[in-house]
């Protein structure tokens, strides 16, 4: 991957698909937390927090920081936090909770010359 990308496959893509989880990186981008704490924040259950946790580590944006007593403390990969990095070619311009709605912007040049071929082809 490079520095200033983030591979966008389809198990980020579906990651970044849901607004749960999306609210979660944001949280963790400003600090690690547990699942009671972020289930809290969400204001769903455990499970469905947990279930969101799983797919985000799944996709690379999230990990569990081992730790010597019984919680566990979730955090952004590097990946997961080149999302909001002002470098990325991807910016998360908007993302309200209560309309379930996300919005993103491409900075320019940030689309690769062979989707330029792809679509003049077709």
């Amino acid at each position: 991957m490079n520095t200033n990308n983030v591979d966008l496959d389809t198990k980020t893509l579906r990651a970044l698909s849901s607004p749960n989880r999306l609210f979660i990186l944001q949280l963790l981008k400003l600090r690690n937390m547990n699942l009671t704490n972020l289930s809290k924040m969400l204001s769903i259950p455990k499970s469905s927090t947990y279930k969101n946790l799983t797919i985000l580590i799944e996709s690379g944006l999230v990990i569990k920081e081992p730790t010597n007593n019984k919680w566990r403390y979730y955090k952004l990969t590097p990946k997961g936090a080149m999302l909001f990095s002002n470098e990325s070619k991807m910016l998360i311009i908007s993302n309200d909770i209560s309309k379930s709605s996300v919005r993103f912007a491409l900075k320019p040049n940030s689309i690769h010359e062979s989707s330029k071929d792809q679509s003049s082809s077709e």
